[in-house]
């Protein structure tokens, strides 16, 4: 099993030591599947219990299997370890500015200036379900086409198949230029024939299509902060390394 050890080492300045090994075992544990979750929610991606699990465990399946043939390259390992730092430096600057809570009226003076800025664009949620080969992906298509209004039995059937299934919502603007003249030409709820994209043939079920509207201020709060967050941001930083410049600590 591949493992990431990140330790805290109580030196001058605190450390971050990473470590991959390869272990004859290979296992997937439930807080894992549980992370995977949530950093692909974080990409605007729902994926299901049982498809984070298979995902994990190809990925640990395929990079035990390089370590074992290549080896793991201590340039690799430093890599990982200055993106973990600048990772927890920008942590640490937002979490900064969080404890300075800024004032309702100063939000809301934003909002009305930049109202613009809060009307949201036109969104479609839609699932695609993943096959290796463009006959599965036909066959699935003709088999549901006609009958796209009851989703549940396309999700009972790509589960019990093993069929990789994505529960995606995007702005029309972001969807990919291969393939978003289907979903404008498209009325849902709609099953698109076989589509080639990445390194597989998708079905894709156009099942909504959520019109543009304004953002409600409590929802756009969070918006501002992260602007004025980053307006903010070398200000913070500048001002947290400050102390170590004076030989400061907590």
């Amino acid at each position: 099993m591949l493992k990431y050890l990140v330790l805290l080492m109580p030196i001058f300045l605190m450390a971050i030591t990473v470590e991959i090994k390869k272990d004859s075992t290979v296992e997937v544990k439930p807080s894992e599947i549980n992370v995977m979750k949530k950093i692909w929610k974080r990409k605007g991606v729902a994926i299901e219990y049982d498809d984070a699990k298979k995902l994990i465990l190809e990925n640990r399946l395929l990079s035990n299997d390089f370590i074992k043939k290549y080896g793991i390259d201590s340039d690799y390992l430093m890599r990982l370890r200055l993106q973990a730092e600048e990772d927890l430096s920008k942590l640490l600057i937002k979490k900064t500015l969080d404890e300075h809570k800024v004032d309702d009226r100063v939000l809301k003076s934003y909002y009305i200036d930049k109202y613009k800025e809060f009307i949201s664009d036109k969104k479609v949620h839609f699932k695609a379900f993943g096959f290796e080969d463009f006959d599965s992906a036909y066959n699935f298509y003709k088999k549901y086409k006609n009958n796209i209004e009851n989703i549940n039995k396309l999700n009972i059937y790509a589960k019990e198949n093993n069929i990789t299934i994505v529960d995606k919502t995007l702005s029309e603007n972001n969807i990919n230029p291969q393939i978003s003249p289907l979903f404008k030409k498209s009325k849902e709820p709609v099953l698109l024939p076989p589509v080639f994209y990445g390194n597989k043939f998708y079905e894709i079920a156009i099942l909504e299509r959520i019109p543009a509207k304004k953002i409600p201020f409590e929802k756009a709060k969070n918006i501002i902060k992260e602007k004025l967050f980053a307006k903010r941001y070398n200000e913070i930083r500048n001002k947290l390394l400050k102390k170590h410049e004076n030989n400061e600590d907590e």
